[in-house]
């Protein structure tokens, strides 16, 4: 927000990645439960962002949210933040467990709430790369990934840029040769 007495208006971020792969609509509401939903909100909190600035004074006179209040549509969004939450919360349990090598846990948590801390393929090459230290296995399944697929999207999504590396050989004052290479886009 600007210093300055005119009235603004912006959105706000609203909506949340949940995480879900299949999007429906639900025909009640209109709503559609895929991947982002809009996050259920009761209390905004206004900070100034220069506290320390020269001029601290301010002062905000109205504030306006502007949404949907209604109970049918409201409570599902809140149940689906409450499942997503508590599933990111199991993932980082899981993520700490296999980093500290408590693999019994790991494992014993994994199959009792049935939540995937990431593609399979991911934890086999997490397996096969971090737990054996097995690299040329680790490079088998990198092929195989890439054989598959699994980084078509990201591929697709990266604009390429070129770049032209310039190798310049310079004598120093020892007569020992010096590389420098220079990298510029072009």
């Amino acid at each position: 927000m600007r210093n300055d007495p005119n009235a603004e208006s912006f959105k706000l971020k609203h909506e949340v990645d949940i995480g879900l792969n299949e999007v429906t609509e639900d025909p009640k509401t209109c709503i559609p439960s895929c991947n982002r939903i809009p996050l259920p909100t009761q209390f905004v909190k206004i900070l100034p962002l220069q506290p320390w600035g020269p001029s601290f004074n301010f002062s905000v006179w109205y504030v306006e949210l502007r949404g949907c209040d209604d109970p049918e549509v409201v409570n599902p969004l809140i149940e689906q933040i409450q499942v997503y939450r508590e599933r990111e919360a199991i993932r980082l349990c899981l993520k700490h467990l296999r980093e500290r090598n408590c693999m019994q846990a790991f494992e014993s948590l994994q199959k009792k709430t049935r939540v995937q801390l990431e593609d399979p393929a991911l934890s086999q090459l997490y397996t096969v790369l971090v737990s054996n230290g097995d690299f040329e296995a680790a490079e088998h399944l990198i092929s195989g990934i890439c054989g598959g697929g699994m980084f078509q999207e990201f591929i697709e999504r990266v604009e390429y840029k070129v770049r032209k590396i310039i190798i310049e050989v310079r004598l120093s004052l020892m007569c020992a040769y010096h590389y420098c290479i220079h990298s510029y886009l072009v």
